[in-house]
């Protein structure tokens, strides 16, 4: 079992602001004051998460459907939490999974309600050209369960 707390234990592509002296030819800035810059640091993945990398595992949390045949869902993203869609707070990098289920299965919607999927984890930067976006974990599960009926 592996949870979020673990997995977004870490800052990602950190933003810090770097002094920098202006060299005096640019009109807009006045040359004896400083201006900020924002500079992307590189955070590198804990060695324990990389350990994780090509290893099963179990994760709970919540489903945002991407693609879906009629009521049948084939990829989703595994969020930390339930505030991450619509209306809520932009996620982390480290923050959501990308599951693809594996080939020939699927699963049913299952919004609002925590899930616990199952699968090959994958960890790493990479960039998606059909969904357009980058990722940082990615699973191909072989199994999700719902939660039984009247979990309330």
């Amino acid at each position: 079992m592996v949870d979020f707390g673990s997995l977004s234990s870490f800052t990602v592509d950190e933003t810090s602001m770097e002094e920098v002296i202006p060299s005096g030819n640019d009109l807009n800035t006045d040359p004896f004051e400083p201006t900020k810059i924002p500079v992307k640091k590189k955070n590198e993945i804990p060695a324990f998460i990389q350990a994780l990398d090509g290893q099963k595992v179990e994760m709970v949390g919540f489903m945002i459907p991407l693609l879906t045949e009629k009521d049948k869902v084939l990829t989703f993203i595994l969020a930390q939490s339930q505030m991450t869609c619509c209306y809520g707070i932009a996620p982390q990098l480290n923050q959501w999974i990308y599951v693809e289920m594996e080939k020939g299965k699927n699963t049913k919607w299952a919004m609002d309600v925590p899930i616990t999927v199952s699968g090959i984890l994958s960890v790493g930067k990479k960039y998606d050209k059909v969904n357009l976006g980058w990722s940082l974990y990615r699973m191909v599960s072989d199994n999700v369960e719902l939660p039984k009926k009247g979990w309330f």
